[in-house]
């Protein structure tokens, strides 16, 4: 399955509304889709898509039906844009305005209110699937700031770190055996709140490739699992696309390779 029909498959589950007993008016379920790296001018509602070469049709399906924003401020950076779209302030206001990398002090303050938190004392069901960014301190996790539930990379590094281990190999760098370097190094996790942070798998090149998939599947079933409980939700969904390593899926492996062969 590709973006575009992710983003639309997305955009029909969530709009399914849901009335809680105790409520009069239903609540809107929300789903916040952020991708890294990804410009003003890429977007076709903003000049971009197909005149750059890559038609984004769903998204421009739910500009024209939803609302376009047209004023915007930039924090640059991974960690700076997630501090600030959490917690509705400047970065630098949580210590936060600098890329966080494993072994930083900075982190996510116990005392920030975050987006997830406002959602959750609304009623909602949250989640958050992909990267979080803000650290990886007990007190910082997303489960430990208002989210029932966390998959995705570890929550003080980024996309790039499925590199980390074949880069080691390729360098000659440690001496240790290829089991010891995956076992030590990144990993995805997950947790629920009120939870530990708990690894799933290593985080390789070859999981890179299918993150978006999983990330996916599991908003999906989310969804549905709160659509059976009467409950509204709140899915916060950091997509990798667009952040290197930008590698092909299985998917698309065969369809890039056909292209290669065509042009070569």
């Amino acid at each position: 399955m590709n973006m575009s029909n992710w983003l639309g498959l997305l955009a029909s589950l969530a709009s399914l509304m849901v009335t809680p007993a105790s409520a009069q008016q239903p609540k809107p379920n929300v789903v916040f889709i952020l991708a890294d790296n990804v410009g003003y001018g890429d977007l076709g509602p903003y000049g971009g898509g197909e005149l750059r070469g890559a038609p984004t049709p769903r998204i421009d399906q739910l500009a024209r039906e939803g609302l376009r924003l047209t004023q915007y401020l930039v924090e640059p950076g991974c960690t700076p844009s997630r501090a600030a779209l959490m917690t509705g302030q400047y970065s630098i206001r949580n210590g936060l305005s600098l890329i966080i990398v494993p072994g930083s002090p900075s982190t996510l303050s116990q005392r920030a209110v975050t987006m997830g938190e406002l959602f959750k004392d609304a009623g909602y069901g949250t989640a958050i699937f992909g990267k979080w960014h803000l650290g990886a301190e007990p007190q910082s996790l997303p489960t430990a700031h208002g989210f029932d539930e966390f998959y995705g990379i570890p929550p003080d590094i980024s996309w790039d770190s499925a590199t980390y281990v074949d880069t080691m190999l390729l360098t000659h760098s440690m001496s240790a055996p290829t089991a010891e370097l995956l076992a030590k190094g990144p990993q995805i996790v997950q947790a629920v709140a009120g939870g530990p942070l708990r690894t799933v798998k290593p985080y390789t090149r070859e999981v890179r490739a299918e993150i978006d998939n999983a990330l996916v599947a599991k908003s999906i079933d989310f969804i549905r699992r709160q659509k059976a409980a009467g409950k509204p939700f709140f899915l916060y969904l950091p997509f990798s696309m667009g952040h290197f390593p930008n590698l092909p899926s299985k998917q698309f492996e065969a369809s890039r390779g056909s292209a290669s062969t065509a042009t070569s």
